[in-house]
């Protein structure tokens, strides 16, 4: 029976090539438009989810208060404040503190060169490995950036340097001209992480009287430049956290306890919901109002393309009534007259859906030029897309 439906309106589509054509070119668009609009909307929410600890991960930014009046908010913090509050609060696991550093650095080995970008290559505490899921290929998560004049470099970095030699137990020279050892390899930053490195440079290597590039500024109370990540124990009450943070500052920072306020942002919106945070150098950030703006557009190019489809068949509806008539003489009952009319439309639909795929795959590049973006035809066939369309 669905067979006959499905070849009777084959031929009902073939002898209406016009209204077909048509019905076909507007929902192969709408659908086409809102699948690149749907990946993009997958893409951007899901950046840093990847990550095992991501609901207990916050941010520690502070509100600023200006000289001239109104506040601004800031993802910068000291040194100190990370590890200070690992001794003193009980809710607080670990912290990582992250510097991407402020210009480009030559990282050298033997003959070979490479040029890192600037904020590719950051101090970062041992604690790196542990606090984040970054996959590390070889090296001690717990220890291979816990010793001075220590870096961890990314495979591409390695193969840039070393060719096909193992990098481990290998130094370069690097930042300030210094020789590291290199002590682990690890797989570069998955593209939808706010966090990219090539290279990690032992947080320990820039202490005073213990690394051999001390930075002062890295390590003390004053100097408000650096990341710090904050790891909550499980069931850690944060909201109560944060209410003795006003303590800690006076504690700490007698001087600044009304110029500055700390609080913890979810790791979660650090990547959509940051546009209003200053200092939050190098790290790659979206913004949720273009989420929304997408879901619109997608939703009104659909919108436009069904209404368009259903004032076409509309139309027609006076000329099929004499078929219809027809085929009621004949015994074609009303239920079998639905599935006649419910079968045309899934044909339109399902050739609509296959174009609209083959479109959007074809269209991807562009889209990527235009939204600057990454994303690959793969991701047509992730589940999430599929249900959607």
């Amino acid at each position: 029976m669905l067979r006959n439906h499905l070849i009777s309106g084959f031929r009902i589509l073939l002898r209406n090539k016009a209204h077909a054509f048509i019905n076909v070119t507007g929902l192969t668009i709408g659908l086409a438009t809102s699948l690149l609009a749907l990946l993009f909307i997958l893409d951007e929410v899901s950046f840093d989810r990847f990550h095992q600890n991501k609901d207990r991960l916050y941010r520690l930014n502070k509100i600023s208060v200006e000289t001239r009046g109104g506040t601004v908010l800031t993802a910068e913090s000291s040194g100190l404040m990370g590890p200070t509050m690992v001794d003193e609060f009980q809710e607080v696991e670990k912290v990582m503190r992250f510097e991407p550093w402020f210009n480009e650095v030559v990282l050298s080995h033997g003959e070979r060169n490479l040029l890192v970008r600037e904020g590719e290559v950051a101090f970062a505490d041992s604690t790196f490995f542990e606090v984040f899921d970054f996959e590390l290929i070889s090296g001690d998560p717990k220890r291979v950036l816990s010793r001075p004049s220590t870096m961890v470099i990314t495979e591409e970095t390695a193969k840039a340097l070393f060719g096909n030699e193992d990098p481990v137990g290998k130094t370069v020279t690097g930042l300030g001209d210094i020789e590291y050892e290199i002590t682990g390899i690890a797989k570069a930053a998955p593209r939808n992480s706010h966090i990219q490195f090539k290279g990690l440079i032992s947080w320990v290597t820039s202490v005073p009287s213990v690394g051999a590039m001390p930075m002062d500024f890295m390590n003390n109370w004053i100097a408000q430049s650096i990341c710090t990540y904050v790891l909550v124990k499980e069931g850690a009450n944060v909201a109560q956290l944060q209410r003795k943070f006003p303590d800690f500052m006076r504690r700490h920072m007698p001087t600044r306890v009304d110029k500055y306020q700390l609080y913890l942002q979810p790791f979660g919106e650090i990547y959509l919901r940051s546009g209003n945070v200053e200092s939050n150098r190098v790290a790659r950030s979206g913004n949720m109002e273009y989420v929304y703006i997408f879901s619109i557009i997608a939703g009104f190019l659909l919108l436009i393309a069904c209404v368009n489809y259903i004032n076409i068949n509309t139309s027609k509806a006076t000329r099929r009534a004499r078929e219809v008539g027809m085929r009621k003489s004949v015994g074609a009952s009303r239920l079998q007259l639905i599935y006649q009319f419910l079968g045309e439309s899934f044909l339109i639909t399902a050739v609509s859906g296959l174009l609209a795929v083959l479109l959007a795959d074809l269209f991807i590049p562009y889209f990527n030029n235009l939204a600057g973006k990454s994303l690959e035809g793969a991701l047509l066939f992730d589940h999430r897309v599929v249900l959607g369309l």
